[in-house]
């Protein structure tokens, strides 16, 4: 059972991923800040991650299991509500923390004012045999007030966060439907109120694995239909009329032209640009057409890190 007085909870959502979460479960264990407890909130497993989780002796560990699966936004929700910290830190089941990691984002909210809500740290994330670090160094403003900045698009990913108590209490949890990007939408809503400071090293590393819902492109458009819906009025002209071309890009993917073109009008009536018009009209042509314009492109030029994703 965890210590009541837990200066920081850490939650840790798994599914279907026995032969990797104990290196996981071991790197928050290994933190040299030590007063936490780690919630493993198992999303309804297949495999033997119950049995996994019993092996580690560690009475700082909690395990929560969901009788049906539902997803990564609730299994946080779910650890959220039994956590006791007054800091709630992420973490992920692919993912590896350095051992500083917690002790240097406690060090940081113990010299900032209330109104700091998150303190996150710079990861190195791999992906098709290359690494890249996070937050990107495209980003202008990551620190303060970055409202600005996740207009753009998301650079925190939820195992580098460690967020107050406050927060929640504030804004509310997760979305459950949105995932992916549920951590993209959760940061808006904290930005609003709260400002963000960043540890900028390395301190959490990761790597997207085949089977990650980040890589579903169906998931990804139907995740960022429902952020620029519901905070249509946080963007700005110009980049909701980007988020709607990536909605409109990734729906002709899908082999789904009629919202594609509803999308893309939807750019092109917030910020009318020519990228944006030369899709639309590739659109009305020809689906084989647009693959093979958007493949054509992407080999001459290196899209934005966040364009087609």
């Amino acid at each position: 059972m965890a210590d009541k007085r837990s200066e920081v909870s850490v939650i840790l959502p798994t599914y279907d991923r026995a032969g990797i979460v104990s290196d996981s479960i071991q790197s928050v264990l290994d933190q040299t800040f030590e007063n936490f407890e780690l919630i493993v909130v198992d999303d309804a497993s297949n495999d033997d991650t119950d049995e996994v989780v019993q092996r580690f002796t560690d009475n700082r560990i909690r395990y929560i299991k969901h009788e049906q699966n539902r997803g990564a936004p609730a299994a946080r929700n779910t650890g959220i509500e039994a956590a006791v910290g007054d800091i709630i830190a992420f973490q992920d089941s692919d993912d590896r923390w350095y051992p500083r990691k917690l002790e240097k984002q406690l060090q940081v909210f113990e010299t900032v004012p209330s109104d700091v809500g998150v303190v996150y740290t710079g990861m190195n994330r791999g992906r098709d045999h290359s690494e890249v670090y996070l937050p990107y160094t495209s980003i202008e403003k990551a620190e303060g007030n970055i409202q600005s900045s996740l207009q753009q698009q998301n650079f925190i990913p939820t195992q580098v966060a460690a967020v107050r108590q406050d927060c929640f209490d504030t804004v509310g949890l997760f979305d459950e439907n949105v995932s992916p990007l549920e951590d993209w939408e959760l940061w808006i809503r904290i930005s609003k109120q709260f400002e963000f400071r960043l540890v900028d090293e390395t301190l959490v590393t990761g790597e997207v694995l085949p089977d990650s819902l980040s890589t579903n492109q169906h998931a990804l458009v139907e995740a960022r239909k429902r952020i620029i819906d519901k905070h249509h009025d946080y963007f700005s002209d110009r980049t909701f009329a980007r988020h709607s071309f990536y909605v409109g890009h990734g729906s002709m993917k899908l082999q789904c032209p009629r919202e594609a073109r509803f999308f893309l009008l939807q750019a092109i009536r917030a910020h009318p640009h020519p990228q944006y018009m030369a899709a639309l009209v590739l659109s009305i042509l020809s689906l084989r057409f647009y693959i093979f314009t958007y493949r054509q492109y992407k080999s001459w030029q290196r899209s934005d890190q966040t364009v087609f994703s």
